[in-house]
């Protein structure tokens, strides 16, 4: 399957991913794994994934110079609302898209763009999920559904 026109574009005008960019991506994956795991709230994880994004667009776009890392082990956990069927959902295509990045050699900055964009609408309403969802419609929708075996075997290259 072929990359879209959006994504070839933007794989042909950036750069190959650094080692460094690699293992924010990584780790980005690793705390929404950990985050479910432990049961913390969409807006505990959310917000945590926003603070990080707005750092690291401050850095422009240097994992290294980020102040916030993503770390549930300098998280605090605080009580809140359960994420149901549809926050899982929206957190695997974040995933989802982050993989896609990976395995397309796509440029740092094209990967997390749209993850910005997401997370600067949930900011919006406050990480109340349902309410930001009946507003917009998460760019990283359906990603999760991107995958080889998706696409039976062939890179979307």
């Amino acid at each position: 399957m072929a990359l879209s026109d959006f994504w070839q574009r933007a794989k042909d005008s950036g750069t190959p991913l650094t080692d460094h960019e690699i293992q924010y991506l990584e780790n980005l994956t690793t705390f929404i794994q950990q985050g479910l795991d432990r049961g913390a709230s969409f807006k505990q994880m959310g917000s945590a994934v926003y603070a990080n994004l707005i750092d690291l667009r401050a850095s422009e776009f240097l994992p290294d110079l980020v102040h916030h890392p993503l770390n549930w082990e300098t998280s605090e956990m605080r009580e809140g609302p359960s994420q149901g069927p549809v926050e899982h959902a929206f957190w695997d295509d974040v995933r989802g898209v982050v993989s896609f990045g990976l395995r397309n050699g796509l440029p740092f900055k094209a990967i997390l763009s749209g993850l910005y964009h997401d997370f600067r609408e949930f900011d919006r309403h406050h990480f109340e999920f349902t309410k930001a969802v009946r507003d917009f419609l998460p760019k990283v929708t359906g990603y999760s559904k991107h995958t080889e075996d998706a696409v039976q075997g062939v890179a979307e290259e």
